[in-house]
């Protein structure tokens, strides 16, 4: 196996040879260049600081690791999603892939949607978001490769230097002292607990009284450490404290957004979506016929099963 620096120097020097092929002076237009890497470079990769995102799922064998920006377009507002969706038409059309490792795996953009058009978060992340990063790491269970991608027109040396600095960061080895666990105080809870029983109370009449059939309540919780968050640490804790869940972590302008959640984000390949359709839950069991009690009383449960059909229904209106 290849050590990691050893892996970037081989694929700078491929990535060398397909630059007479990318028509740096077109006038739009995306190009990206996908080479095959070991796959273990990609899960021992680093993330940057900043500008970086990693989506990994255990339980499916897949990660993604994107660093740097070859495009980044934001919306907000009212009739962002037709806005999002006529730019990644143009993206698409305009995109151009080199493959010559014959992968057969296609380049990807980030997609970023928040629920609401001003959603008013405590975050600089924006509302929406489409983002093709300079450099993918992208390993699935049979494959393993590196994606280089550039907006068009580009200078070859802008490009190749850029691609350099961001695949560096990505396989230079990130070694860290281990530290002692930290303490979290909670310092705020929102909306407090009289609040919350009134949105309850709210929520009871509002199905009473005009038919709505669910209602998903949150709580925001803030939290404070006894020292600054380690990123990459916590990526990892999720992967292993959640093998089955996607696992995913975007870091922009200062920001972390991490979560771990058992609903696969959508996929569109082709013109066929996939998702996950979750809605009742319960947590495992350590004895396995306890635990197959417990998926047996899902299936069978009313509720659960007016639940999942309800998150199944509202899929299939979106995708209409």
């Amino acid at each position: 196996m290849l050590a990691p620096l050893e892996t970037c120097e081989l694929l700078l020097a491929r990535l060398a040879d397909q630059l007479a092929r990318i028509p740096w002076s077109a006038g739009r237009g995306t190009v990206s260049v996908i080479l095959e890497m070991p796959p273990a470079d990609i899960r021992h990769a680093s993330m940057p600081r900043d500008h970086c995102f990693h989506f990994s799922s255990p339980a499916r064998g897949t990660t993604r690791i994107g660093s740097g920006s070859a495009l980044k377009r934001s919306f907000a507002g009212g009739g962002r999603f037709q806005r999002m969706r006529a730019e990644a038409r143009r993206i698409a059309a305009d995109w151009q892939c080199l493959d010559p490792d014959e992968t057969g795996i296609r380049p990807e953009a980030l997609a970023v949607l928040s629920h609401y058009p001003d959603d008013g978060a405590e975050s600089s992340l924006p509302n929406s978001l489409i983002w093709i990063p300079s450099v993918l790491l992208h390993e699935t269970d049979s494959a393993a490769v590196a994606i280089f991608s550039a907006c068009l027109p580009a200078d070859a040396a802008d490009a190749l230097r850029a691609w350099k600095e961001q695949l560096a960061h990505l396989l230079t080895p990130d070694v860290r002292p281990p530290q002692t666990p930290a303490r979290l105080r909670r310092i705020r809870n929102r909306p407090t607990p009289r609040e919350w029983d009134t949105q309850v109370e709210a929520a009871l009449a509002a199905i009473r009284g005009t038919g709505l059939r669910k209602v998903v309540l949150t709580r925001q919780v803030r939290v404070r450490g006894e020292r600054p968050f380690d990123a990459r640490r916590l990526h990892a804790a999720l992967a292993y404290l959640f093998p089955d869940c996607q696992v995913l972590q975007i870091r922009l302008d200062g920001q972390v957004f991490a979560a771990a959640t058992p609903e696969r984000l959508l996929a569109l390949e082709r013109g066929v979506f996939r998702v996950d359709a979750i809605a009742g839950t319960a947590a495992r069991a350590a004895n396995t016929d306890l635990d197959r009690q417990l998926a047996q009383s899902l299936r069978s449960s009313p509720k659960q099963r007016e639940e999942h059909r309800l998150v199944v229904d509202s899929i299939r209106e979106l995708s209409l």
